[in-house]
């Protein structure tokens, strides 16, 4: 699937995911969020949603409405 163009990239890989780990967090109730600066032009954005939340069919229907929503804000 060929992403959009737009404001925001989507991180895709496990090494993208553990060097944003390494930086700032902000964390809320029911989010978390973690940021780092790159070189990139563009940010990146990835979701991860913990066992905590619910099963797996739930946690990807999750992820699925917070990736749309994103693209969304691209168009």
């Amino acid at each position: 699937m060929e992403q959009p163009t737009g404001a925001l990239r989507r991180l895709t890989k496990r090494s993208q995911f553990q060097r944003a780990a390494w930086g700032n967090r902000a964390g809320r109730s029911a989010f978390g969020l973690q940021a780092i600066a790159t070189d990139a032009p563009e940010p990146g954005i990835g979701f991860t949603v913990t066992k905590k939340t619910g099963n797996s069919p739930q946690r990807n229907r999750i992820k699925r409405r917070l990736q749309r929503g994103c693209d969304s804000m691209r168009a």
